[in-house]
């Protein structure tokens, strides 16, 4: 009998990026994340996840969710651009080392600028007349 490699499947490529304003620890932080299926479907499996340490359902708002062609980087991007805001909730979950305490306009604007890299504007030659 033949033996099967096993391949890997390739990530998908054009997903949402979102951020989602969760109340937890007393305060409303923000998490930063990716899906290849929908925001909502997403903050549901976070909202689950944090129940099953918290032991509460968290109140929580998606902020911004848009579909961009490379989502993961998308996504690593942002990270990269908020750090300095890392939040380290008291009790870890999963997806917890994406969260975020800054102000929402901050997180916002670097959002847009992780999101317009990813899609940059066509550049249009104007002539002056």
């Amino acid at each position: 009998m033949a033996k099967h490699k096993r391949v890997k499947k390739p990530r998908t490529m054009d997903g949402e990026v979102y951020m989602t304003l969760i109340d937890i620890d007393g305060k409303t932080v923000i998490k930063i994340g990716t899906t290849n299926r929908t925001a909502l479907k997403r903050a549901l499996e976070i909202a689950e996840v944090i129940y099953a340490v918290y032991k509460f359902i968290p109140k929580m708002q998606i902020l911004i969710n848009e579909r961009t062609h490379n989502n993961y980087v998308v996504e690593a991007a942002l990270l990269k651009e908020l750090g300095q805001y890392k939040y380290v909730p008291i009790f870890e979950f999963d997806g917890c080392s994406e969260l975020v305490d800054c102000d929402i306009a901050v997180a916002i604007s670097a959002y847009r600028k992780c999101i317009d890299a990813d899609y940059p504007a066509q550049v249009t030659n104007l002539i002056e007349i």
